[in-house]
């Protein structure tokens, strides 16, 4: 009976010791809730601004992407008009080798006279 007595008492301290660690675990576990909770609380007040940011930069983007439009379509047209005043320019500089060749030839005829 004092054996089991004994044993009783020694199965109780056990338990009180499993007792006490199981509270400290829960206050720790206590402790990091609060902890995520707090953090989890700054960043929903920071995510009005970051959601701004993230739309301003959006909108940045939508004329950037809208101002390199433009400008593709310039270089386009520059590209266009400079072929354009190539051609202009051969067409041009075969009219005067004709001259120059007319007027040979008339030079020519005059000296013959």
């Amino acid at each position: 009976s004092r054996d089991r007595a004994r044993q009783q008492l020694k199965q109780g301290g056990e338990l009180q010791q499993q007792i006490k660690q199981l509270k400290r675990e829960m206050e720790a576990q206590q402790a990091e809730i609060l902890s995520l909770q707090s953090k989890l609380r700054a960043a929903e007040r920071g995510m009005p601004e970051i959601q701004s940011k993230l739309a301003q930069a959006q909108e940045d983007a939508a004329k950037r992407a809208s101002e390199a439009e433009v400008l593709e379509k310039r270089a386009n047209n520059a590209q266009e008009a400079a072929a354009q005043l190539r051609r202009q320019l051969a067409t041009l500089r075969e009219a005067n080798e004709r001259l120059r060749k007319r007027r040979s030839e008339s030079a020519d005829a005059d000296v013959k006279l």
